[in-house]
């Protein structure tokens, strides 16, 4: 599904001993109001729903990148 999906990369991602860790969500974006989990695709459109809901509502979004399903990060969601 990500196939041909274009995004910016950090030098330290593309540096060749880079590893992502197994189980380890990223935090895309800090917000306080409200919390949107996502994985794969949808995180592209869960950071463009906050955008709106800053723009438009003045909602303050985080949106967390699960990475894996399983196992689940827990302690980044809670």
């Amino acid at each position: 599904m990500m196939y041909g999906v274009e995004f910016d990369l950090s030098d330290e991602v593309m540096d060749p001993d880079f590893l992502v860790t197994i189980g380890k969500a990223k935090i895309e974006r800090p917000g306080s109001d409200v919390t949107i989990t996502a994985h794969a695709k949808m995180v592209g459109y869960s950071l463009e729903a906050a955008e709106v809901l800053q723009k438009e509502h003045g909602i303050s979004c985080e949106v967390i990148n699960l990475r894996t399903i399983r196992p689940l990060d827990r302690k980044t969601i809670i």
